[in-house]
């Protein structure tokens, strides 16, 4: 007897045996049952997913011996003849080679002769978006008025390539790709029956080769079953598909996150070395860069296509590379894969699109721009800074005395200064609400000048009182919290109170406090820059920050200008 291929001896012969399809059997079963079949089916989706296999299905539950029913028999002469090509009630069309208006005025011609064995003629035309316009609507005219004896249906990967007044005559079916762990399971299923040795990694694999179509994978599997004869390891598979060691992908992911452009080179001149096929490995890279793309937007580990012991490594990956990276991954490799068919050098191709992926600051699109920010942001909350600048100075004024004898205006009358001098033996013991709410607003001007960033904190903040050397504030949220109770930040403070109420003060960061009446409204009505409150410490230092924007942006200073000018 004649070897039979996998795909073709493990094709369903029911409902009940499509893989992943389980909308679409249930659809067709009951209308099947229900007698509602009807005289025309659009069946789209990706190759090997089951739409040819699912049209002979339904042709069998038409014609059927025992039917209609939605179980076939497989036993009667119907049946037995449909399973093996040769009933002359049920007819496959190619319409990629029989795509012009002169095959289907044949086809009109024919459809009404009644059948020979059933009682219904099933014409399964595949590829259906290969017809010519014409051969359109010559078909369309067969959709609208057709025989009561006869179904089409209509199968094709493309669906936006057929005329929208096709498919308002169709009930339409979408095919969806298989699930990576259907495609396992089935494989199992197989190559226990067949009696072939597969390791578990050799099987996840193969299935994610197969992209979703379970008759691309039995055909590798087929493939690899004459590849060695004994237990197939991943190593065939990788061996036998051209395919790129997973620690490949890893060390490349590991360069970019680096950020050692220079390794770059000499990684890809190892790959032409152990002669990989660059294309084939820019291809993996995508797929590789979509996996880490569901992590970071929470998708489930049932969506991405990957082994087990790969999807431990893309969550690694996926917390050190940001969001921007991922993008740009995504967006630069797939243009290189297209740039890659057209040139004879794709060695080229993909070392400038790595560090282009790894120079952002040579790149202007708005994802660059972002991870720019984000980088800068990082090295900002790696630096600790505790060192405080001291206010600017001010130009002193010397005033001429006019008469000896000592004359208070009423300008020295409302000074500030004056004010809190007089309060600094009342700041010794405590503060009432009212005494704190007095001060509060001199205060808060005294640390805009010291810290920038701890200014546009506490402006959400409120002061509670003074209570045995306790100057405590209600932060009101946790993160405000945490940010005032970091060194520079409580050092500002403690500085701005000193000066102002002339004493050193324990600070008390609390959150809710109790005293919720008469609370102190804020002293300013301006909202806070999110910049400054989400900033560490060493956005004080300015040279600090000037140098990792020169760095980030690859600015330069052009002039400077002090204040005293």
């Amino acid at each position: 007897m004649a070897y039979i291929s996998l795909y073709r001896k493990w094709r369903p012969q029911s409902f009940a045996e499509l893989i992943g399809q389980e909308h679409v059997a249930r659809t067709l079963a009951n209308a099947v049952d229900n007698n509602r079949v009807s005289h025309a089916y659009l069946f789209t989706g990706p190759r090997g997913t089951g739409k040819t296999s699912t049209a002979k299905i339904l042709a069998k539950a038409a014609n059927c011996q025992e039917g209609p029913t939605s179980k076939p028999c497989q036993k009667c002469n119907s049946c037995l003849r449909i399973s093996d090509g040769s009933s002359l009630d049920v007819f496959e069309i190619d319409a990629a080679s029989n795509r012009g208006i002169d095959e289907i005025r044949d086809l009109r011609e024919k459809v009404n002769f009644v059948p020979s064995e059933g009682p219904k003629k099933v014409y399964i035309i595949d590829e259906v978006h290969m017809l010519t316009n014409e051969a359109f609507n010559a078909l369309l005219k067969l959709l609208e008025e057709p025989p009561a004896h006869i179904i089409f249906i209509l199968a094709t990967t493309e669906p936006s390539k057929v005329l929208p007044t096709i498919i308002s005559r169709c009930q339409r079916f979408d095919f969806r790709p298989i699930l990576f762990s259907d495609l396992v399971k089935q494989l199992k299923k197989v190559a226990k029956a067949e009696k072939i040795k597969v390791e578990d990694e050799a099987f996840e694999l193969i299935a994610k080769e197969a992209r979703g179509g379970l008759r691309d994978g039995l055909g590798i599997l087929d493939q690899l079953a004459s590849y060695t004869s004994k237990e197939i390891k991943a190593t065939d598979v990788i061996g036998l598909l051209g395919l790129v060691a997973g620690e490949k992908i890893n060390r490349l992911i590991d360069i970019i996150i680096s950020g050692a452009a220079g390794e770059i080179f000499t990684f890809t001149n190892d790959l032409i070395v152990e002669g990989v096929n660059l294309r084939q490995f820019t291809k993996e890279l995508v797929d590789y860069g979509r996996n880490i793309f569901i992590i970071q937007n929470g998708g489930a580990d049932k969506l991405i296509n990957a082994t087990t012991e790969e999807i431990e490594t893309l969550k690694v990956h996926a917390k050190n590379l940001s969001k921007a990276q991922t993008r740009r991954l995504l967006n630069i490799f797939s243009q290189a894969l297209t740039e890659m068919k057209n040139i004879s050098d794709p060695q080229f191709i993909l070392e400038m699109s790595c560090v282009k992926l790894m120079t952002p600051a040579a790149d202007d699109d708005t994802d660059a721009l972002r991870e720019r920010l984000e980088k800068l942001e990082r090295q900002l909350d790696n630096s600790h800074i505790s060192v405080i600048p001291a206010p600017r100075e001010t130009k002193k004024v010397t005033v001429k005395k006019i008469a000896p004898a000592k004359v208070v205006t009423d300008d020295e009358k409302i000074t500030p200064k004056k004010v809190i001098n007089k309060s600094r033996a009342t700041s010794a013991g405590n503060m009432s609400l009212r005494e704190v709410e007095r001060f509060w607003p001199t205060i808060m001007a005294k640390i805009k000048g010291l810290s920038l960033p701890t200014h546009a904190i506490l402006m959400e903040c409120r002061p509670i009182s003074v209570d045995n050397g306790k100057f405590i504030i209600d932060a009101g949220t946790d993160w405000r919290q945490e940010l005032l109770k970091k060194p520079t930040k409580t050092a500002a403070l403690k500085t701005a109170l000193k000066n102002i109420l002339g004493k050193d003060l324990n600070l008390v960061i609390t959150v809710g406090a109790e005293t919720n009446k008469n609370k102190v409204k804020p002293a300013a009505t301006e909202s806070p820059a999110s910049a400054l409150i989400e900033a560490d410490d060493a956005v004080d230092d300015e040279n600090l920050t000037l140098g990792l924007i020169k760095n980030s942006f690859g600015a330069e200073i052009v002039s400077e200008k002090n204040d005293t000018e």
